[in-house]
């Protein structure tokens, strides 16, 4: 789908029927907040939220359409519908970033504003490299390692500390990610 010929879409195509769907990125937003809490009553609530409270009968191919339009069109083949991958911003910690950089960049007030979720996707994703934002989303992947130089290494891992976002995994799950690391480390086999 090309978006400068075809415009955004409005709806999702399931089963050769059209859905209509709410296209606003606050809507799209929560449905992420959601998933990154791996709550699913609330992944339920924000998908039937999506949907304007009525789920289309095929449960498989409207959840392959749902995770089309979250990726702004890109196909996804896993089989789930949102891939987790390294996090490097949170709507939550950086409500302030991102919308004062949609201010200093675009002239958008996101209080106000009525946005596509592509379009939003893609301004956010595309503002330029000096924004605080960026920054920050860079200082949270940037790898860490021995060709750089003492000052580097103090100065990202700063950085890193400074902007982490917040762990919101119980005890329980820190303590099993770190035996699980150690147990990688050194070479025991999960029994």
């Amino acid at each position: 789908m090309n978006i400068l010929l075809n415009g955004l879409p409005d709806h999702l195509d399931i089963d050769g029927q059209a859905y209509s769907i709410k296209t606003d990125f606050r809507d799209w937003m929560e449905l992420e907040i959601a998933f990154s809490k791996e709550n699913q009553e609330e992944e339920l609530k924000a998908i039937l939220n999506i949907f304007g409270g009525t789920f289309p009968e095929n449960v498989e191919k409207s959840i392959a359409a749902l995770s089309w339009f979250y990726a702004c069109g890109e196909s996804r083949d896993s089989g789930k519908p949102f891939i987790k991958q390294k996090k490097v911003y949170d709507y939550q910690a950086d409500q302030a970033l991102i919308y004062t950089a949609f201010m200093q960049y675009y002239d958008l007030d996101l209080a106000t504003v009525n946005l596509h979720w592509w379009a939003f996707k893609n301004m956010l994703f595309e503002l330029p490299e000096e924004c605080k934002f960026k920054k920050v989303m860079m200082y949270r992947s940037i790898s860490i390692n021995s060709a750089m130089t003492k000052e580097q290494r103090v100065f990202y891992a700063e950085m890193k500390r400074l902007y982490a976002l917040p762990d919101h995994r119980t005890k329980q799950e820190k303590a099993n990610s770190i035996g699980a690391i150690l147990a990688a480390g050194m070479n025991i086999k999960h029994l």
